[in-house]
């Protein structure tokens, strides 16, 4: 149900309650609430929010008495369900009943991909890559990347969504730049696909905030049919170079030079990583095939609820 607000009364009458992101007074006091009343409450944690890096704008939300109300929910909450066997070692400091599963994509959006974008430049590169000013230290990991392999090849445009790194307009001409602001979170599938991208990348800073995240970008762009370019790190763990992605050797400079020309200069091998994604994505992430799993561990929690094995 979604609402401005939401009253005691109607969440009474659900089947069980999810909270995310929650760690005001009013929060707290609904989930005892409901709670006492026999409604199973799951927390779901999406984040990291325990190392949030200095520099993140988010870090000086969860701080203080803020973050000990985000930790008194995960700790009330009946069970707590997140996507990261990291994320869940955290949680389980505060409450050991912690589920964790699969993310899931909607893999139909290729359907929205627009392939005829470029038409009468079909030699045309487009780099995409997707986030907010909360990443901004991992895109500037790539920024002289990009700026090099933009120099090389004149047929290379940048698309960003969600975010554009500041620095990058004094690195690349404007008109090889293109930029998409935020869009409501209905419309998010739909406008990726229609970037029509050929390469995306998703570069990490190595941090433990990071470590909390999943691969979600990189699905995103397997779903899409898109090369994926990760940083070679444990958030990727799962994707293999040379087969579902490309990942430069230890992160540095001149291996994302590299393996950005290459993608950009073998169209062959950009369309058999592209295939290679999505294949991944299909086979391991697929909303269809997999949302089973994440219903049955609700009913299991709404059973152990019910029994009283969840207090």
């Amino acid at each position: 149900m979604m609402a401005n607000y939401i009253n005691l009364d109607e969440m009474g009458r659900c089947d069980m309650i999810f909270f995310q992101r929650q760690y005001a007074p009013e929060s707290i006091l609904a989930q005892r609430a409901l709670k006492a009343a026999g409604m199973p409450c799951i927390m779901h944690v999406d984040d990291n929010v325990w190392e949030i890096p200095k520099y993140n704008p988010a870090h000086s939300v969860y701080q203080g008495p803020l973050l000990q109300r985000f930790e008194r929910m995960v700790a009330e909450a009946h069970a707590v369900t997140t996507s990261t066997e990291y994320l869940a070692s955290l949680c389980k400091k505060f409450n050991p009943n912690v589920y964790c599963f699969r993310n899931l994509i909607e893999t139909g959006i290729l359907d929205f991909k627009d392939k005829g974008r470029d038409v009468g430049a079909r030699d045309t590169v487009r780099i995409g890559w997707t986030g907010t000013p909360h990443h901004l230290d991992d895109i500037i990991l790539v920024e002289q990347a990009l700026k090099e392999v933009c120099r090389t090849h004149p047929n290379v445009r940048l698309v960003f969504f969600g975010f554009m790194p500041p620095n990058i307009t004094s690195m690349v001409p404007a008109e090889r730049i293109e930029f998409y602001g935020f869009v409501p979170s209905e419309s998010y599938y739909l406008c990726l696909a229609k970037l029509d991208i050929d390469i995306g990348i998703a570069p990490l800073c190595e941090n433990g905030f990071n470590r909390g995240k999943t691969a979600r970008k990189a699905q995103e762009y397997g779903a899409l049919e898109v090369a994926p370019v990760l940083t070679p790190w444990d958030t990727y763990e799962t994707w293999t170079d040379g087969i579902n992605c490309v990942k430069p050797k230890k992160n540095r400079h001149i291996e994302w030079v590299k393996d950005l020309n290459r993608l950009v200069e073998d169209v062959e091998f950009r369309n058999r990583i592209a295939s290679g994604a999505r294949d991944f994505v299909v086979s391991n992430h697929a909303i269809d095939k997999y949302i089973i799993e994440r219903a049955q561990t609700y009913i299991e929690i709404h059973e152990r609820v019910k029994r009283g094995d969840l207090k």
